[in-house]
């Protein structure tokens, strides 16, 4: 990945899409801050203020299918875990995560025993329901079915609110049916 030059302005949509090995989750990688550029400069900016490379990641919300959840932990433990270090926004309650992942019935279940999909649910319902200002998504769909793409696009509409998105794709539309704006890769 050369020569990229691009600014996200708060509260847009936008794509980074390309073929494998294009570099989607690196960039969102090293837009979270979980990488440095080897060379260039990366800055993050709120209200015209520089925000720290090392405060970035704590105003970001990111998944993608590679996140491992703690799986000896049931889904009710793991949101309580989840929200001592990364607070739900709106007030929302860990019941609540609960109702909107529609998980309610496997919430004493170990995550050990979820299918792909189940996994892949949580991982995007505590991205999208933590505090944050920007929301970063790799693959959001990846191991979700017909009724899952439903119920992300749902959940991202009804949750998203102003933040600002950023969703990593091989150019799949249900994917990024939200994205106004588009990087492309490769």
């Amino acid at each position: 990945m050369k020569d990229i030059s691009f600014q996200l302005d708060s509260g847009t949509h936008t794509a980074i899409v390309g073929g494998n090995g294009s570099g989607k989750s690196t960039l969102l990688k090293l837009l979270l801050g979980a990488l440095r550029p080897f060379s260039g400069k990366l800055e993050w900016g709120m209200n015209e203020e520089i925000i720290s490379s090392e405060e970035a990641p704590f105003r970001l919300s990111f998944t993608g299918p590679y996140v491992e959840l703690i799986e000896e932990l049931t889904l009710s433990e793991l949101i309580r875990y989840h929200s001592l270090f990364r607070p739900l926004q709106n007030g929302l309650k860990a019941k609540d995560c609960l109702e909107i992942i529609g998980l309610e019935t496997a919430k004493d279940k170990r995550l050990s025993h979820f299918s792909s999909g189940m996994k892949q649910r949580v991982k995007l319902a505590l991205c999208l329901l933590s505090q944050s200002e920007m929301v970063l998504l790799d693959e959001p769909i990846s191991n979700l079915d017909r009724k899952g793409i439903e119920w992300y696009q749902n959940v991202l509409k009804d949750q998203l609110g102003n933040r600002t998105l950023v969703v990593g794709s091989n150019h799949i539309e249900t994917e990024i049916f939200s994205c106004t704006d588009r990087i492309e890769l490769g």
